[in-house]
């Protein structure tokens, strides 16, 4: 059986003043990145909006390492997403456990 752990997306957002971003959340910002991702190829699409409606039901992955990093590296690359919210995002990436 593969880990995995539970990642909280919830986290609110702040701008560049150190302010909360009224309504914002990661879950939210990576929802929608994940619906806009362009060029993903068909393998990855029914995942992606899998984990979309999941962000935007409750905010909380479950996922395994390989997916993980999966998710890790498509927020890291994204081009399209500020690093006021890459950077909550793959905090709460990175200090996942897998059990």
């Amino acid at each position: 059986m593969q880990k995995t752990a539970q990642l909280n997306f919830n986290m609110g957002l702040y701008n560049e003043a150190g302010e909360l971003i009224n309504g914002e959340t990661g879950a939210r910002v990576l929802a929608r990145g994940l619906l806009q991702s362009v060029g993903t190829d068909e393998s990855e699409v029914l995942k992606y909006f899998s984990w979309s409606q999941q962000l935007m039901k409750d905010g909380v992955l479950t996922l395994d390492q390989a997916d993980s990093r999966k998710l890790h590296k498509f927020i890291a690359e994204n081009k399209n997403m500020y690093i006021i919210a890459k950077g909550p995002l793959l905090t709460e990436i990175n200090k996942a456990k897998f059990e």
